[in-house]
């Protein structure tokens, strides 16, 4: 064990999440996720404590005998496989979205499974039996090897080596077992007595053990035993800290004890854990425990690593719009599962010829890509049309440039690179050519993906020896030299932007900001061979892999976590030219392209995961000389490689894929991508295939599965409201509104609308698949259109189509409101989409110059004549003058508007009620829509409860207006001071003081307040007039013209 870092007995609690009855927990390897069993329940929870999915526990029931300590779950190191094992029985799931997924059914045919472990490169499964077997689950092949034992098996885990050895405890050994030959090789130390736990370090150097004792360390290489500890009650978990200077050994009676070097107590935290399955450590550092029988906590003691800043998961992202896409027989790229498909090249005309290395580059959304042909001539091609479709001359040098990247930004900016020995970096518009910027830099160019403006490449020469970083945003100095002192040579960015490393002489640097924000030196990867120049590094999309591969001189690929920086393997043999920009992740962050070593025409396309070589790519017909660029789409779904003859090829990985024309999406899936992308971010979880059938049953269609709710009365009152497709999204995330959400269909976090439409767009236009549609739940739809009754109907019509199709979740939203609403009568229904201030209201024309449009009148001077009717006969002329039928040019413009606030000073008393009270609440419901519509701001004080005064600053707020009014008289003097006390709180030094509107019937007296105006609503059959100014009156009946008349003059007289 290493020295401890200091502080370690000052670990902070960062998250508890209440959990009763706690039978297992598990970190993830980021320590971003927490997994819990209880409750006969599945949870995982997100870093803050939010669940993520839950479901219920899928083993055996609760009824069933319990091995006793012996639950456990274990979290693959990428971080998508669970697997759980309680009451002798394992369990795998889906660790993004909590699906059960299948194992071999030999598993649940051998009796009780009494401990679980996950080899080092996550492909074997070690089982342990209480008949004293193990078995080992191959998860590339599901195969099942059985590996003979006598006693019952207490815990299994994994040592890595080469290869990597299974150790298995029984209550009197530790025995070491090498599965490839299926035999023992050994045991360690010994012997014990009611041995119950084993733990190694992450590096393998050192195996914990813990029997009646106490805690021995023993190293496995030897068998030596290097500490002795006894402590007065029995450890129920033993674990390692993510960098193997500390075990933390955990009890039901003496808490979490924090061990060191030499099983020395460093410190000690509260905790209750009962069985192995209650403490868990991630490679980040972070460890949780069972803090007490209703509660686990998580921990992050001081030399763990800083927890990754929340941000968006482009793989989440995928990985949601592909299931919402299967619902209906849509995927987007499946590399993974098409790899081994005949790879389909498409050659790009011109693209390359006369460039000795083809600069090449990708969009960062992959939706177009970039390559020179002859030397100052870049061409554009749009995904999946081989023609280029715009050409733009770009400056150069003789041989062309070596190497482009896409920065980040709005606009596609390119950074393009020459050779080393010239040492220049050129930044260009590739739609004008225009240059942007030039500053001295190497070759090897590297976008960063967030930051725009920002890009890292050596310093020029042959064997530069420093990192340059751009940043033409804040670059006030030049820019940050990162100093490699045995050379420097490609570098890359990690998907977020935070990290960036390159590799030198045997070894890879990495590099992260320091407390000042500018970079720093913060690790030193260390390569096979201390005399090999590292060439090439590249991340994976997920941020969780880092692979680095040498050059011509030829070596393994080698690939380390990032979360814990352990080396994860080593496999195949990479070459190519040393500076060649050809080392690429698939979208999937599980395969990985690189040059052959054997020869430097072919490309190797291996899974990294298991590792294996799942492609060879031979240079298609016509196409010759040596490999240079190897980079995969952002999307994943094509390989672009360039070759030094002066050819650039796109490799498709599906199988027959069809190239059609881009054009807009087919009718109707805007719409549905609008309805998806909503349904996600907004937490109601529903598949795409359900918003489908439920948007065209909405439109008058009958989806054959829904067929029996096309009689309903509530669909039928839905349909009758008339709306338009905009508006239609709103009506159905109404009738889903209260199904349970699932998971699988949520919106990952740190994602915007516009990447879940985006998202959602690609996989609709993506490959077709079978359908894997979803059960729809008919008895909760049903129930949903029960409840759509005349109140819910009003609040429909309040909001208006307008508002919903500017925000579809706000029937949903609001939906609980429509019991306490005052329903407008069948005529006051009829007025609610009544516009004011619209069409010609406020127009005036004049003969001047203005800023307005050009018309034409029947009067005005004779310099405003239309000059071609000064070819008309004089007779004629005359006749049509004396007719006015002559026309003149004239100008013609709205009269500004006046720019005054509104505040309403509502009378919602019972003496309202009826048919006043109707008209009076839609005087106010038009002068509100027409505020808002014009962007001014308003207020409404109900003459019942002043105190309720509030802004109506959007459409939700419409409903206020239509709020069941009190039963209470209503103080007079209270409301107006209140309204004067709103409009203070309104006036505008331009515009000044609001316009306070009295709406109330004929009889109620004002308390005199400056410039207010008036709407009465006289009783039926007892007209009233009483003129004032700035006072209008209205039947309890109005016709449109008018409440139009009226509502306009209140809002425009002075």
């Amino acid at each position: 064990m290493t020295a401890p870092a200091p502080g370690v007995r000052h670990a902070q609690r960062i998250l508890t999440v209440p959990a009763e009855d706690t039978h297992c927990l598990c970190l993830s390897p980021d320590g971003t996720g927490l997994v819990i069993v209880h409750g006969g329940e599945v949870v995982r929870y997100d870093d803050e404590a939010r669940p993520v999915w839950r479901l219920p526990w899928p083993g055996p029931a609760t009824g069933d005998p319990v091995p006793e300590g012996t639950d456990a779950a274990v979290w693959s190191p990428d971080g998508d496989r669970l697997v759980l094992l309680g009451a002798g029985r394992l369990v795998l799931l889906d660790a993004d979205t909590g699906q059960l997924l299948d194992l071999p059914a030999r598993l649940h045919a051998e009796g009780e499974v009494t401990a679980v472990g996950l080899s080092p490169d996550a492909r074997l499964l070690a089982a342990g039996l209480h008949s004293g077997d193990v078995l080992l689950v191959d998860r590339a092949g599901d195969s099942v090897t059985r590996l003979r034992g006598l006693d019952p098996v207490a815990e299994v885990c994994w040592i890595p080596g080469s290869p990597d050895t299974l150790c298995v405890a029984t209550s009197t050994s530790a025995q070491l077992w090498e599965p490839q030959g299926r035999t023992m090789t050994g045991t360690l130390g010994g012997p014990f007595d009611g041995l119950r736990r084993v733990a190694r370090s992450p590096e393998g150097r050192a195996v914990a053990v813990e029997d009646y004792a106490g805690i021995r360390l023993l190293d496995p290489g030897s068998g030596r035993e290097l500490g002795r500890e006894f402590f007065p009650h029995r450890m129920n978990a033993l674990s390692f800290s993510h960098d193997g200077s500390l075990l933390i050994a955990g009890s039901a009676l003496d808490g979490l004890r924090i061990l060191g070097a030499q099983l020395d107590t460093l410190g000690q935290l509260p905790g209750q854990v009962t069985g192995p399955g209650e403490l868990s450590l991630s490679a980040s550092g972070l460890f949780a425990a069972r803090l007490d029988p209703r509660t686990v906590a998580v921990w992050e003691p001081p030399g763990a690593v800083p927890r990754p800043r929340r941000h968006r998961d482009p793989a989440a992202l995928r990985r949601w719009a592909n299931a919402m896409g299967v619902t209906v027989g849509k995927v987007h790229t499946r590399s993974a599962d098409h790899a081994q498909a005949v790879l389909r090249p498409t050659r790009l005309p011109e693209a390359g010829t006369g460039c000795v290395a083809p600069a090449f580059a990708w969009s960062l959304d992959g939706a177009r890509h970039w390559c020179e042909s002859g030397p100052g001539r870049l061409l554009e091609y749009v995904a999946d049309v081989p023609e280029h479709g715009h050409e733009q001359a770009v400056p150069s040098f003789a041989h062309g440039w070596y190497d482009a990247a896409c920065l980040a930004g709005r606009r596609p900016v390119l950074v393009l690179a020459s050779h080393h020995e010239t040492g220049v970096n050129r930044l260009v518009d590739p739609r004008t050519g225009e240059v942007l910027a030039e500053r001295p830099a190497g070759q090897a160019v590297a976008a960063d993906p967030v930051r725009p403006l920002r890009w890292a490449a050596p310093e020029p020469g042959a064997d530069p020896a420093r990192l340059l970083v751009h940043d033409l945003d804040q670059e006030t100095g030049g820019p940050q030299r990162l100093p490699a002192e045995a050379g420097v040579r490609r570098p890359a960015w990690s998907p977020d932007g935070t990290l960036i490393a390159a590799g030198t002489r045997g070894r890879v640097i990495v590099w992260a900001p320091g407390p000042t924000g500018r970079l720093q030196r913060t690790r030193v990867l260390d390569w096979p061979d201390p005399n090999t120049m590292v060439c090439r590094v590249a991340w994976s999309p997920d941020g969780r892999r880092l692979a680095a591969t040498a050059g011509s001189e030829g070596g393994p690929v080698v690939v380390w976590d990032t979360g814990s920086w352990i080396r994860l393997r080593a496999f195949g043999q990479a070459g190519g030219r040393d500076w060649a920009p050809a080392l690429s992740w698939c979208a999937d962050s599980r395969l990985l392209a690189f040059p052959s070593a054997d020869q430097d025409s072919v490309a190797e396309v291996w899974d990294a995961e298991e590792p294996r070589r799942v492609r060879v790519i031979l240079p298609p017909d016509g196409v010759g000389g040596h490999l240079w660029t190897l980079r995969w789409s952002p999307v994943g779904d094509q390989l672009a490689a360039t070759y030094n003859s002066g050819a650039a090829v796109l490799w498709d990985l599906y199988t027959g894929r069809s190239h059609p024309e881009p054009g807009a999406l087919p009718s109707g899936q805007e719409e549905l991508i609008r309805i998806g992308a909503a349904a996600a971010g907004d937490a109601f979880g529903t598949p795409l295939d359900l918003l489908a059938d439920l948007l065209a049953l909405l439109r008058g269609s009958t989806p054959p599965r829904l067929r029996t709710l096309t009689d309903h009365r509530g669909l039928h009152a839905l349909r009758e409201l008339g709306w338009p497709a905009p508006a239609l999204a709103g009506l159905v995330l109404l009738l889903v509104a209260d199904l349970t959400p699932d998971p699988a269909y949520l919106a990952p976090p740190g994602v915007t609308s516009d990447d879940l439409a985006q998202a959602l767009g690609r996989v609709l236009a993506g490959s077709s698949v079978p359908h894997r549609r979803s059960a729809p739940p008919l008895t909760e739809l049903t129930a949903a259109l029960g409840t759509v009754d005349e109140q819910l109907l009003t609040l429909l019509r309040i909001l208006g189509p307008e508002a919903v199709a500017a925000d579809p979740t706000l029937p949903a939203r609001m939906r609980r409101l429509r019991l306490s609403l005052t329903p407008p009568g069948p005529a006051q229904r009829a007025l609610l989409g009544l516009r004011l201030l619209d069409g010609d209201a406020g127009l005036a024309t004049g003969g001047l110059g203005g800023t307005g449009r050009t018309g034409l009148a029947r009067h005005g001077p004779a310099t405003r004549l239309l000059p071609t009717q000064l070819a008309l006969p004089t007779e004629l002329l005359r006749a049509r003058h004396a007719r006015d039928e002559l026309l003149y040019r004239t100008s013609s413009g709205r009269l500004p508007r006046d720019p005054h606030g509104v505040v309403l000073l509502l009378d919602d008393t019972p003496a309202t009620h009826g048919k006043v009270g109707s008209v009076l609440r839609l005087a106010a419901h038009l002068l509100t829509t027409a505020s808002l519509r014009l962007q001014r701001p308003c207020a409404l004080v109900p003459l019942s409860e002043p105190w309720r005064s509030r802004l109506l600053v959007g459409p939700e707020d419409l409903v206020q207006v239509w709020a069941a009014g009190s039963l209470e008289a209503g103080d007079v003097r209270t409301a107006f001071r209140e309204a004067e006390v709103v409009a203070g709180r309104l006036t505008a030094d331009m515009s000044g003081p609001p316009r306070v509107i009295l709406l109330s019937h004929p009889y109620l007296q004002p308390v005199p307040l400056p410039e207010l105006r008036e709407l009465r609503v006289h009783y039926p059959r007892i007209p009233w007039r009483e003129p004032a100014r700035h006072r209008h009156v209205l039947p309890p009946d109005p016709s449109p013209e008018e409440l139009r008349e009226s509502l306009t003059a209140l809002l425009l007289e002075e």
